[in-house]
C-alpha cells in the first residue's frame, strides 16, 4: 500500500479483513513489518515532531506546545485557530512553541509551520481531548478481533474520534521522535498503520485497542468532543519496561536492585525499554489521561516479582505524569484479566496459588496509595469477572465501558447513577467462629440466583477453605429475617475460628460480589485479601516443607502445593456430603 504525505489530508480507505489475511499470510511467512529505526530520532534538516500531522486532535484547555528541529538560529513560526508564535532554534537545532489554550473545536482547522525555507502544512486537526492508552496485548487487541467486534467495526463512523498508534522501537536510550511505519502484528494477523494519525471509520478501526475504542466511542457520544487516542500499548511487556530507568534506580527495595540486575536477550523486557522507545518520544504533549491494562508477564517470577511490581507500579505513573508535565494527570488503571480454567466450588483452594491474583492485589493496592493520599485523578477497574480461559479474553467491550464509566463520571461529571469507585472493606472482625466484613456501601451478588461467592477463609494454621458468605442478620420482621446490607459474614465447618481472607483469590477466579444497584452498572469488589502469607508459607501449613526459596516456588514446590491444595478441596466436598447426608437421614 502507498504511503501517504506526511503533512496532507488524506482519507486512507483500507478494508481491515483484508489486511488480516495479507498479515496472516505474513505470518505463514515468518516475516514481520518494518521495524522502527531510532535513527530517525536525529534532526535532518528542518522537520516537525512526527505527532504533529494532519487528523490530529489537539488537547483542549491546555496549553498547546509544538516543537521540531531545524538549523541553529532559525526562527520558525507557528500559526493555528488566530493563535501565533515563534522560536528560534538552540545549538541543539530543537525549536518549541507554546500556543494558548483553546476550547474544545469540532471544526476542522489548518495548522502552518514555517521556517526559513520551509513550510509544513497540518490540516484537518480538531480540539478536543486525547486520550493515551497504555499496557500490554490486552490492550493492544484490535477491536475486530473482540467479541462483538465486527459489529462495533461496521458502525464506527466517528470522523471526530481520531487514532494514532506510535511504532515499535526499542533500544534503553531515551527517544525524541517515533518514525512512521507500517507495521505487521503478529498478535492480530493485521497490519498496523503506526505512526499516523487516522480517522476513524469502518476501513480504519479494525487494529486499534478495542479497549481504547470503546472508551473513545462512549466519551464521544455522551460529550460530543472531538476524542483522540494514541496507542502505546505493546504486547509481552512488564510493568518495569514502562518505567523510567532513572525511577528504577532509584527504588530501595531488593527486588527492584535483583531485576535491574537480570540481562535479558529480548527487546521488549529490559528495564526502562518501553518508557525509552515508546513513552518518551510523545513526551511534552498534551493529553487528557491515561488508561493502562497490563500485568500477565510479570506473573512469572513468584511472590518477588509480585512485591516487585507493588513497588514498581506507583512509580511507573508518576513517570509517565512527569512525562506528559501533568502531577494530576488522570490514569485509570484496569486490573490483570483473566486465564485459563475457572475457579469453581468443586475446584476453588487449587487455584489460591496463581501468582495473577497477586499482580491484581498490587493493582489495587497501588490505587489505594493514591487514592486514600486524596489523588482525585487516579481510577481503577476490575475485570476478571469478564470470564475467558484464553490469557487473551475477546471480552474487550465491556472493559472498554468501565474505563468510559470512570472518565465520564471523575473526568467529565456525568451522572444517572453511573459508578465506578469499588467498595472498600472498613472492618473485619473475628465473630463466634466466623469473619464479618464490614464495607462503607450495600454490597451484594450479581443477582443471577448462586447468591454471593469468592472468599476463602483461614485460621492461624493457614489452611484456607471455601468460605459460605451471607449478609449479617441484624433482626426479624414477623418470621423475615433483617439484615445489614453493609456486612457480610463468612464462614466455614473446616474453620473453627477464621482470622484472614481472601477474595477473588485465583487467576480466572470466582467472586461476584460488588456495589449493590437495582439499576446501572456493574462495580466489582476488587481482588484483595487480609494475610500476607506467601506460596511457601502455604506449602509449610500443609505439607510441613520448607520451600528452597522462601519467595518462589520450583516446578516441583508448586506441583506439590496444587496437590495438597486439591486435597483440601477434597476434604471440603467429603465434609459436605456428610453433612448432607446426616440431614437427610436425621429427616
Amino acid at each position: 500500500m502507498k504511503r501517504v504525505n506526511v503533512h496532507t489530508t488524506t482519507t486512507r480507505m483500507y478494508g481491515w479483513q483484508l489486511t488480516a489475511i495479507v498479515g496472516l499470510f505474513a505470518l505463514l511467512l515468518g516475516s514481520v513489518a518494518h521495524a522502527a529505526s531510532p535513527k530517525q530520532d536525529a534532526a535532518d534538516g528542518f522537520r516537525v515532531h512526527n505527532l504533529f500531522q494532519s487528523n490530529m486532535v489537539l488537547q483542549r484547555d491546555k496549553p498547546i506546545v509544538v516543537w521540531g528541529w531545524a538549523a541553529p538560529g532559525e526562527k520558525v513560526t507557528v500559526a493555528f485557530a488566530g493563535q501565533t508564535a515563534t522560536a528560534t532554534t538552540g545549538e541543539n537545532g530543537r525549536w518549541q512553541v507554546t500556543l494558548p489554550a483553546m476550547e474544545a473545536n469540532s471544526e476542522p482547522a489548518t495548522m502552518t509551520i514555517a521556517g526559513k525555507d520551509d513550510t509544513v502544512t497540518v490540516e484537518n486537526v480538531l480540539v478536543g481531548d486525547v486520550w493515551v492508552l497504555g499496557g500490554q496485548s490486552n490492550m493492544q487487541w484490535g477491536i475486530g478481533g473482540a467479541n462483538e467486534g465486527n459489529l462495533e467495526v461496521v458502525s464506527a463512523n466517528f470522523p471526530k474520534i481520531r487514532m494514532l498508534t506510535v511504532p515499535k522501537i526499542f533500544g534503553s536510550e531515551l527517544k525524541t521522535d517515533f518514525p512512521r511505519a507500517e507495521e505487521f502484528s503478529r498478535m492480530t494477523g493485521e497490519d498496523q498503520y503506526a505512526g499516523d494519525w487516522l480517522v476513524c471509520s469502518p476501513e480504519t478501526v479494525g487494529p486499534m485497542s478495542a479497549i481504547g475504542y470503546v472508551m473513545a466511542r462512549r466519551l464521544h457520544m455522551a460529550t460530543q468532543v472531538p476524542i483522540g487516542i494514541v496507542n502505546t500499548s505493546r504486547g509481552g511487556t512488564t510493568v518495569e519496561a514502562w518505567t523510567p530507568l532513572a525511577r528504577l534506580k532509584k527504588l530501595d527495595t531488593p527486588e527492584v536492585k535483583a531485576r535491574l540486575l537480570v540481562e535479558h536477550t529480548k527487546p521488549h523486557h529490559p528495564p526502562g525499554n518501553c518508557y525509552a522507545s515508546v513513552i518518551s518520544p510523545t513526551a511534552g504533549f498534551a493529553v487528557k489521561g491515561v488508561i493502562f491494562h497490563q500485568g500477565y508477564n510479570n506473573c512469572f517470577q513468584g511472590v518477588r516479582g509480585a512485591r516487585m511490581y507493588r513497588a514498581v507500579f506507583p512509580e511507573m505513573i508518576r513517570g509517565w505524569r512527569e512525562a506528559f508535565q501533568d502531577e494530576a494527570l488522570p490514569f485509570c488503571i484496569l486490573s490483570q484479566c483473566t486465564a485459563g480454567s475457572q475457579q469453581t466450588q468443586d475446584e476453588f483452594l487449587v487455584h489460591l496459588g496463581d501468582i495473577g491474583a497477586r499482580i491484581r492485589e498490587a493493582q489495587y493496592q497501588t490505587f489505594l496509595e493514591f487514592h486514600n493520599a486524596g489523588d482525585k485523578n487516579i481510577g481503577f477497574v476490575s475485570t476478571y469477572d469478564l470470564r475467558h480461559s484464553n490469557f487473551h479474553p475477546r471480552v474487550k467491550i465491556p472493559a472498554g465501558e468501565r474505563a468510559a464509566i470512570w472518565a465520564l463520571v471523575s473526568q467529565y461529571g456525568v451522572g444517572n447513577g453511573l459508578e465506578w469507585v469499588p467498595p472498600t472493606i472498613e472492618k473485619v472482625e473475628a465473630v463466634d467462629g466466623t469473619l464479618e466484613l464490614t464495607f462503607n456501601e450495600s454490597v451484594s451478588d450479581n443477582s443471577d440466583g448462586t447468591g454471593m461467592s469468592g472468599f476463602a477463609i483461614a485460621g492461624k494454621d493457614k489452611k484456607f477453605q471455601l468460605a459460605e458468605v451471607t449478609h449479617k442478620v441484624v433482626g426479624k420482621r414477623g418470621r423475615k429475617p433483617q439484615y445489614d446490607r453493609s456486612t457480610i459474614v463468612l464462614k466455614s465447618p473446616l474453620v473453627d475460628k477464621p482470622v484472614h481472607y481472601r477474595y477473588a483469590w485465583g487467576r480466572n477466579p470466582m467472586g461476584d460480589i460488588q456495589r449493590s444497584v437495582r439499576f446501572g452498572n456493574r462495580v466489582m469488589l476488587a481482588t484483595q485479601r487480609s494475610d500476607d502469607w506467601t506460596n511457601a508459607d502455604l506449602l509449610k501449613a500443609l505439607t510441613g516443607e520448607d520451600a528452597d526459596d522462601p519467595l518462589e516456588l520450583n516446578r516441583g514446590e508448586r506441583r506439590t502445593l496444587q496437590r495438597v491444595l486439591a486435597e483440601e478441596d477434597q476434604r471440603r466436598k467429603i465434609a459436605e456430603a456428610k453433612a448432607l447426608l446426616e440431614k437427610v437421614e436425621s429427616e
